[in-house]
């Protein structure tokens, strides 16, 4: 714990007091920064390495790739994780022109969105593998 510390007033930015608010302001831009993250992660995962390796690897017989379970996969994880990007790129935007506190209902919900997809994702791709 810090004891008797003095800031020069022309180092203050918003007002004695008001450093919790300058925190809080910061938060928004963080947290799409991590959901951002998220759906990297989901592509990396998907698009990256999943999908190049189901034409070449096989299973019971015949490549991943003809399995129509696997096919069916690929496509939704692509549209879901588009769907959050834009997401996250609509509430960055958002940020920018109306500022943090009137972005909040975006930022909630590609918090919410982003995980859940990479989650969803990740488990497509686990199991068109079989490990």
């Amino acid at each position: 714990m810090l004891d008797n510390v003095r800031v020069p007033v022309n180092n203050v930015t918003l007002g004695e007091g008001r450093g919790f608010e300058i925190a809080h302001g910061r938060l928004a831009p963080g947290r799409i920064h991590h959901c951002m993250r998220s759906i990297g992660q989901a592509q990396t995962c998907a698009l990256d390495y999943g999908a190049p390796r189901f034409p070449i690897s096989s299973h019971f017989g015949r490549k991943l790739a003809d399995h129509g379970r696997v096919r069916e996969d690929v496509a939704p994880s692509y549209v879901e994780i588009q769907m959050a990007r834009l997401l996250g790129l609509r509430a960055a935007d958002a940020i920018d022109s109306v500022g943090n506190k009137a972005a909040r209902d975006l930022v909630a919900a590609i918090k919410i969105v982003a995980p859940r997809m990479e989650q969803t994702v990740a488990d497509r791709t686990i199991q068109a593998h079989g490990e």
